[in-house]
């Protein structure tokens, strides 16, 4: 059975309905396409507003479009215009089809002056205004909207009112106004005050502030008040209205002109003029400056000297007369007198005047003459001075004005108040423990705005001669001649103050004057070495200078202890010096066994230096130590073209420093000693010496550390004897024992004698060991002498012994028969009574020198009556060592 199904939809059409497609479908089971069908709607509405697009304001007489757009609308709208509510013909009218609707669009053209004529009239409130209306209207309805156009019109030109009169005074107070009629809208006033293009090539205006406006009508009134001063003049005042209907702004300005005297009058001298003071005698000129004044000022001159009532008036003349923008007028006027004693102090007056002023200015000058300095006594000034004497001398100088300057020169060069022992304040010249070097000549220049003066004084100072140059050192080969010149200085200059001398002797010269003295010598063996120039002129002690004569030799390698070996950790370095003596200079190498070593490497590096004259050392860095190191000597080789000279250098581990050698004296004050020694293989580190020391017979002990071999003790008491020591310590840590024994030294006496008169071996410093082992010496030395005591007596009895056999063999074998008895070299020591029937004395000969001696035999018989015959003889112990005495001294 076939059914019907229908459904009503309902809605209020809009304009967004328009050109609408509402589709109906209808299905009724699973898996069957659904019926459709669709209607399409169209919607009958008017537009829902205009748009109105164009300028919101112009210049009067300027020519302006408008359009007006209306909302989409179905039928399509018809557009109308009406300008200030009258109808206007517009220009063709334009549809646009769109989605919702139709849009209508319409132009209009408007010239503001044909506006304003034709419509504006009627209509009083629209003057400076275009009222615009768009409608757009169809069937279903309509709708418009208002544009408005602002007409813009300029003001007429302002004016300026209040500077009708022509000059004003500095300090006036002036009030300003400007008036502009008109304008839409009303104008904007702005006041200016500046200098137009006559003075600049471009005006530069600055704004006037505090200016009061306000509104009378359709005019704006404007006023400014000014306070006058002189950098007013000349200036113009503009007053600019401006609103947005011009371009450029309209204005009106006025010229100042104020009236202002110079605020200062000066008098000096003119410039370009030759003399700037006023000098007795002689023409001088005064100016009188007014400067920046208006109108020009008026100059004259009074003169009030001394003593007179009534001022004497001059006019001058008048040399400047300017002006300038900033400034005003500037004037000036010169008079010209010759001033005498009489016008010193005179009051001098210029006055500043003109008939337009209420005041005056004026200047008073009291004049002053001057001359220049002058001396009461005549230059040169001469003053003679022993060196180290003091001195003083000061000098009168009138002038006026008074000395302004106090220039000092010696020998031509400027100083300050001081130069070396001399002093300088102003006019005074002084000296204070004089110098050699402070003779000269001394000149004092004293200066004041006139002129100047100049002394002079000839410083002489007497000192001792001295040393100035000496040919040293001279290098020669055997046989050469060589020259030594010695050239001194002192004074006074003597004839012959300069001499050779050598080991205390004088040398004849070949040339000898007073002041230089020349040796010629042939070099060899005996004359080389040093000889002493020697110069006195008869003031202090004389000048020594050495000079040395070197002959050329092979290089002499030093051995001295701190040399002889070096020292280092293993991984680390150790050093070892060469110092040689050698003329000429020495070149040196290095060798480790017998490789050379060459040149600075990561193991080895070397430098080598000269000490003095014929003294150089080569220093070898040996790094990365090894146990092979400690085991392979190093060899240093030093070689000119003389010869070569060489020295092994072992290479150990760090050890002690080993103790300084032979400490003494090298020179000795009333307060100070000097003490020297020879230091002592380093350990491989550097060594600082320990000097300790100490007053005899006190307790207190002092000191000082040093790194050099040598030291200067001073604070010492005069006459006094102090106990030295020293040692040395490394940079390890390590240190050597104290010298020993002690050594003492002395100061001088107040009268420069030396004390020293006490042993050098004595010593306070001594501990129980030590005496110990000088009881131990002096008991072993008591023994020893009395054993040689022992022996000289046995000897004489031998030799009785002797004589008194000769004298039996002599009885027993007669003349002929006597075998003498030959005592030749040394003779043994008896071992005690011989039992035989003969006793045989035996020589030593292997400690005898003398390979002729014999031997020596006495029957016993005659031996025991000698015996029985003496008196006893105390027995000589038997010494260990066999005593021999020369044969010159036994033989009869």
């Amino acid at each position: 059975m076939i059914q019907e199904t229908r459904n009503v939809y309902s809605f209020i059409a809009e304009a967004t309905d328009h050109l609408a497609s509402y589709e109906c479908r209808s299905k009724n089971r699973e898996g069957i396409p659904a019926v459709t069908n669709h209607i399409n709607i169209r919607v009958a509405f008017a537009p829902a507003a205009v748009e109105i697009f164009g300028e919101h304001s112009i210049k009067e007489g300027a020519i302006t479009s408008i359009q007006c757009r209306s909302k989409p609308s179905n039928p399509p709208s018809r557009m109308s215009w009406l300008v200030n509510g009258h109808p206007v013909p517009a220009s063709v009218q334009s549809e646009h089809q769109q989605i919702n609707g139709v849009v209508s669009i319409s132009n209009l053209s408007l010239n503001s002056n044909e506006v304003r004529v034709h419509i504006v009239s009627e209509v009083l409130n629209s003057k400076h205004k275009i009222v615009i209306e768009c409608v757009a209207k169809n069937e279903e309805g309509s709708t418009s909207g208002q544009h408005v156009i602002k007409i813009l019109s300029p003001p007429m030109p302002p004016r300026i009112t209040g500077l009708e009169d022509a000059l004003h005074a500095e300090g006036e107070r002036i009030n300003l106004t400007c008036e502009a009629h008109g304008g839409n809208p009303l104008a904007d006033i702005t006041w200016y005050r500046g200098f137009d293009k006559r003075f600049k090539k471009k005006a530069k205006w600055h704004i006037i502030p505090g200016a009061r406006s306000s509104v009378s009508g359709d005019s704006v009134i404007s006023t400014v008040t000014l306070n006058l001063d002189r950098a007013m003049n000349n200036q113009r005042i503009k007053c600019e209205a401006m609103n947005t209907a011009l371009d450029e702004p309209l204005h009106d300005s006025k010229q100042l002109s104020v009236l202002y005297p110079p605020r200062r009058v000066s008098i000096r001298t003119p410039e370009g003029s030759q003399r700037q003071q006023l000098i007795s005698g002689k023409e001088s000129q005064l100016l009188c400056s007014a400067p920046g004044s208006n109108p020009p000022a008026e100059l004259h001159w009074e003169f009030q000297p001394n003593g007179e009532s009534m001022p004497i008036v001059l006019r001058g003349e008048t040399t400047m007369n300017e002006t300038t923008r900033e400034n005003g007028f500037t004037v000036e006027n010169i008079i010209s007198f010759i001033p005498t004693d009489k016008y010193d102090g005179t009051l001098v007056r210029c006055i500043a005047s003109h008939p337009l002023w209420t005041i005056t200015r004026n200047v008073t000058l009291p004049l002053n003459v001057y001359y220049s300095p002058r001396l009461l006594v005549d230059s040169p000034i001469s003053i003679v001075i022993a060196e180290g004497d003091s001195f003083k001398e000061n000098l009168t100088i009138l002038a006026n004005p008074p000395v302004s300057a106090w220039r000092w020169r010696k020998n031509g060069i400027p100083f300050d108040q001081t130069v070396g022992g001399i002093f300088t304040s102003r006019s005074m010249l002084s000296g204070r423990q004089i110098k050699e070097t402070d003779a000269g000549i001394y000149s004092l220049f004293a200066v004041n705005n006139v002129g100047s003066v100049n002394v002079t004084f000839q410083l002489t100072v007497e000192y001792a001669a001295k040393v100035l140059q000496i040919t040293s050192p001279v290098i020669a080969d055997q046989g050469q001649e060589v020259v030594l010149e010695c050239e001194v200085e002192g004074v006074p200059k003597k004839p012959n103050m300069v001499k050779w001398m050598r080991k205390g002797y004088e040398i004849a010269s070949e040339v000898r004057g007073d002041t230089k003295a020349i040796l010629r010598i042939t070099a060899s063996s005996e004359n080389t070495g040093k000889y002493t120039c020697v110069a006195n002129n008869g003031i202090g002690e004389p000048s020594e200078s050495a000079a040395y004569l070197l002959m050329k030799t092979a290089p002499q390698i030093n051995h001295m202890p701190s040399l002889a070996r070096g020292a280092g950790p293993l991984g680390g370095k150790a050093r070892l010096r060469c110092r040689v003596h050698s003329v000429p200079d020495a070149e040196f190498a290095w060798y480790r066994g017998t490789e050379l070593i060459k040149g600075n490497t990561s193991k080895f590096s070397m430098a080598s230096h000269q000490l003095d004259y014929s003294t150089f050392e080569s220093t070898l860095w040996v790094h990365n130590l090894g146990p092979d190191d400690y085991s392979r000597d190093v060899k240093c080789t030093a070689f000119n073209r003389m010869g070569e000279d060489h020295i092994v250098i072992p290479v150990g581990p760090l050890a002690p420093p080993e103790t300084p050698l032979h400490l003494h004296s090298t020179n000795s004050t009333r307060e100070t000693i000097a003490l020297s020694w020879t230091p002592g293989f380093d350990g491989g580190a550097d060594q600082t010496f320990e000097v300790r020391y100490k007053r005899e017979g006190e307790d207190a002990m002092y000191a000082v550390n040093t790194t050099h071999s040598h030291v200067r003790l001073a604070g010492l008491i005069p006459a006094s004897s102090y106990i030295f020591q020293v040692r040395s310590h490394n940079a390890r840590g390590f240190s050597s024992d104290f010298t020993r024994p002690s050594q003492m030294f002395s100061t001088l006496t107040e009268d420069g004698v030396d004390m020293t008169a006490i042993s050098s071996s004595k010593s306070s410093l001594l501990n129980p060991r030590t005496l110990t082992f000088i009881v131990a010496a002096i008991a072993f030395l008591i023994f020893i002498n009395f054993c040689l005591l022992c022996c000289y007596q046995k000897r004489q009895r031998r030799k009785k012994i002797q004589e008194k056999t000769e004298i039996i063999r002599s009885s027993q074998n007669g003349a002929d028969g006597v075998r003498p008895v030959q005592m030749y070299g040394a003779m043994g020591v008896l071992d005690g009574r011989p039992s035989s029937g003969q006793t045989t004395i035996k020589e030593d000969h292997a400690g005898s020198d003398d390979d002729r001696s014999v031997r020596t035999m006495i029957p016993v018989a005659i031996l025991h009556a000698t015996e029985l015959s003496e008196a006893p003889t105390p027995t000589c112990p038997t010494p260990s060592l066999l005593v021999r005495r020369p044969r010159s001294t036994l033989d009869p």
